[in-house]
């Protein structure tokens, strides 16, 4: 069974991610020394989400960017799951072809501290107890 069966189940764990997303010290923190727009997009589910860090605020929501990204990430929602779960390294993921990433790769490195907040606020949302998950 596929961890996404269908866009909706995605978008209800991507909605408490952003949510998480937006309250977390670290990436507020993150936030006042960066202006970095990353979009995710997930084509298998015609989803995706956003996170902006910007003069000390966290932007974040389900569905189209606001503006151009800084850094644009494309991959399969059941990859997302593996990277976001910290079950495959997000630089090990792009070297295999799993996860397309194009823009400011300086902003990238950067941001790369972030990751493993990500994976916890991550597999916080995704929690166990979801009925479509069981």
């Amino acid at each position: 069974m596929a961890v996404y069966p269908d866009r909706e189940s995605l978008e209800r764990v991507l909605a408490r991610l952003v949510r998480s997303l937006v309250d977390d010290p670290a990436f507020r923190r993150a936030a006042q020394a960066e202006n970095v727009l990353v979009t995710f997009s997930f084509p298998d589910r015609r989803t995706g989400f956003y996170l902006h860090l910007r003069g000390g605020l966290v932007e974040a929501a389900v569905g189209e960017s606001p503006g151009e990204a800084t850094i644009a990430v494309t991959m399969t929602s059941a990859d997302f799951h593996e990277v976001a779960s910290g079950r495959i390294d997000p630089e090990r993921a792009a070297g295999q072809g799993l996860m397309a990433v194009s823009g400011n790769r300086i902003a990238l490195t950067r941001l790369r501290s972030l990751v493993p907040v990500f994976v916890r606020l991550y597999l916080a949302a995704h929690s166990p107890a979801e009925p479509s998950f069981l």
